[in-house]
């Protein structure tokens, strides 16, 4: 079998058909492909509703388990994989009609141990705000990370974000190494799981082909209240041990420096955003009690070869929280400035 889609199902009873009906409206035979969606304890009817696209599709897999998180149903799905790539889709979104034959097709005449896919975001209208710009990198097979960055575009709301969903896998590698999603994790997952996986994988490809529609919804938990919240600090402070472990495991098999240095940059994400979260929010409280929790937990690594502005940040993180503080603030103003300037 060719490939292993998988879709973590929770409250999106008004998306899951869309989705898996655009999965299946391709030209490719269905027993090259599997779509395994797991209902993460959903209290709404998608069990249901899969369960009937069951009756007319046949290659279509149901995992129902207890509400356990994004993470664990993805894992769930991953460890049941039969196909040779694993490509998470997230179920509110869905990929255009006829899209994965030319896809595979690239894949089968460019060997990679990754795949990085075209997305694009639309509004609730239907709307295009942004999409991936890959020309320019059409059969090109790169090792070296500086390509994956370049694209990503700057750190603003129209920018790709750090996905796991969208890009081909190698079951294989995943299998080897046991890469899978952080557990009790619930912001920035996938930005670990990528950059463990991106790790071990020698090279990777851009694919500009039309596939990913992104569906911008109302809401997130990407807010200062969550990120001061006890779930979400305990979540920041398991991320930062998966990180460290993973590096830990597997220096001796990190063959490439830039690798090393995608991980350690994750990792300082971790170590700041809570703070970010708490300076913005101007809770002083709270950035007292982040910088106590986090002083405790994380451990120093080397970032002085890390991209700007991750090396200052980690550096003075590490220096000090407090350093920290300070630096951020001080770039953040300066960035303000440049902004009125141009």
């Amino acid at each position: 079998m060719k490939l292993s889609i998988i879709i973590p199902a929770y409250k999106v009873a008004d998306y899951i058909e869309r989705c898996i009906r655009s999965i299946e409206a391709q030209n490719i035979p269905t027993d090259q492909f599997e779509i395994i969606c797991v209902n993460d304890g959903s209290p709404d009817n998608v069990s249901e509703i899969i369960v009937e696209l069951q009756k007319e599709f046949q290659n279509i897999i149901l995992l129902n388990q207890e509400n356990q998180g994004v993470s664990r149903a993805r894992n769930n799905a991953i460890k049941i994989a039969r196909g040779e790539f694993i490509l998470p889709i997230d179920p509110d979104d869905y990929i255009v009609e006829n899209s994965l034959s030319d896809i595979l097709e690239i894949v089968d005449k460019h060997t990679a141990d990754l795949y990085l896919l075209k997305v694009k975001k639309i509004n609730d209208l239907g709307e295009l705000v942004w999409e991936t710009d890959y020309s320019g990198h059409e059969g090109l097979v790169h090792q070296s990370l500086d390509a994956h960055h370049e694209t990503k575009g700057e750190n603003t709301t129209n920018a790709d974000p750090d996905r796991s969903w969208a890009i081909l896998y190698r079951n294989a590698l995943i299998q080897k190494y046991k890469i899978y999603y952080p557990n009790d994790v619930p912001f920035l997952e996938d930005a670990i799981f990528v950059a463990k996986y991106f790790a071990l994988a020698k090279n990777y490809m851009l694919i500009d082909n039309p596939f990913y529609m992104r569906t911008i919804r109302i809401g997130s938990a990407t807010n200062s209240d969550f990120f001061l919240s006890k779930i979400a600090s305990d979540g920041f402070l398991n991320g930062l041990d998966d990180i460290y472990s993973f590096l830990i495991k597997y220096k001796d098999q990190i063959e490439s420096s830039d690798r090393v240095r995608f991980l350690r940059q994750i990792y300082v994400h971790f170590c700041i955003l809570p703070l970010i979260a708490a300076i913005n929010a101007k809770d002083f409280k709270g950035l007292k009690k982040q910088i106590t929790v986090l002083g405790e937990r994380t451990e120093s690594l080397a970032v002085r070869d890390l991209r700007f502005p991750y090396n200052i940040y980690g550096w003075t993180f590490f220096k000090s929280p407090y350093i920290f503080v300070l630096a951020y603030s001080v770039i953040t103003i300066f960035e303000l400035l440049k902004r009125k300037i141009k």
